[in-house]
């Protein structure tokens, strides 16, 4: 198994929250949650950095032949021990999807979160398989509610300052139900439809650990953070849908179920400007 084609890329700078680990037994992508609390930071680090870098480590620790229960209960100690010596709570949002592909057969993607996957068979037979969260939609659609009804009254904002006033407006709409949304990650219960999977410090229940086995005939596979709406064939195909999002949506209302950039609508930044992405992408094509 080799690595083809790989990109990263960042609406943040250098401030990316997002982690590619690659190690003799696995592949992984983690997607650290981004902070509410803008102002924290650590040695340099956001609070997103640093749970994207525990659940990486964890998976460098991880031996061969582990399934993703023990991938889970390694990450979750860590993050634990981690949050401890710096003194947050368990509803600070240290925290962070992971996409794992162990190198051996038979082939299975491991996901906690949602971040996407998809795979080529050796027919050329191409199948896309995205993650999701209802707390996110549900969030992102009230968000839209939010952005539409300033459309429908006073038009979509063309100058810098009027789009600016939108976004922080959307934001505050959302921001009180995004900063407390660390309650339903891993919720006990099955039942519970906000309830979602994510590496922190507390314990993942086998409802929200899901491993995929891949058929037999596969030939490619494709990983990535969320970043992207769905995983892609192709990188280029990837950046193609990024760009066509931003010049003809750049709010994000209708054409994208994803994408709400922490305290930015869509691709519109606090101070109205446009971010090249709405989120930190990273990407993985592998040949196996």
């Amino acid at each position: 198994m080799q690595i083809i084609e790989t990109f990263t890329a960042s609406a943040k700078g250098d401030k990316t929250e997002d982690l590619i680990v690659e190690t003799p037994d696995y592949f992984g992508i983690f997607d650290g949650v981004g902070g509410v609390r803008t102002d924290w930071a650590h040695e340099g680090r956001t609070m997103g950095q640093w749970a994207a870098q525990l659940a990486g480590d964890a998976l460098r620790a991880l031996p061969a032949g582990a399934t993703i229960a023990d991938y889970s209960k390694l990450a979750e100690r860590m993050n634990a021990e981690a949050r401890a010596r710096l003194g947050l709570a368990p509803i600070e949002r240290l925290a962070s999807g992971a996409l794992i592909l162990p190198r051996r057969k038979p082939f299975e993607v491991w996901v906690i979160g949602d971040s996407h996957f998809g795979y080529k068979l050796k027919s050329g037979t191409w199948k896309s398989c995205p993650q999701n969260k209802l707390y996110d939609e549900v969030t992102l659609n009230y968000r839209r509610i939010l952005i539409k009804q300033e459309f429908m009254s006073r038009g979509e904002p063309k100058t810098q300052d009027d789009r600016a006033a939108l976004a922080q407006a959307a934001w505050s709409g959302v921001r009180d139900g995004l900063s407390k949304q660390m309650l339903f990650a891993n919720h006990p219960d099955a039942s519970e439809p906000l309830g979602f999977g994510v590496v922190s410090g507390t314990p993942v229940p086998p409802h929200h650990l899901h491993a995929y086995t891949l058929p037999d005939d596969v030939a490619e596979i494709m990983l990535c953070s969320d970043g992207l709406p769905e995983a892609t064939a192709t990188a280029a195909e990837g950046k193609a849908i990024i760009a066509d999002l931003r010049a003809t949506d750049p709010f994000l209302t209708g054409k994208n179920r994803l994408g709400f950039m922490g305290h930015k609508g869509g691709f519109v930044q606090l101070d109205g400007t446009l971010a090249d992405w709405y989120d930190d992408v990273s990407y993985l094509r592998i040949a196996v």
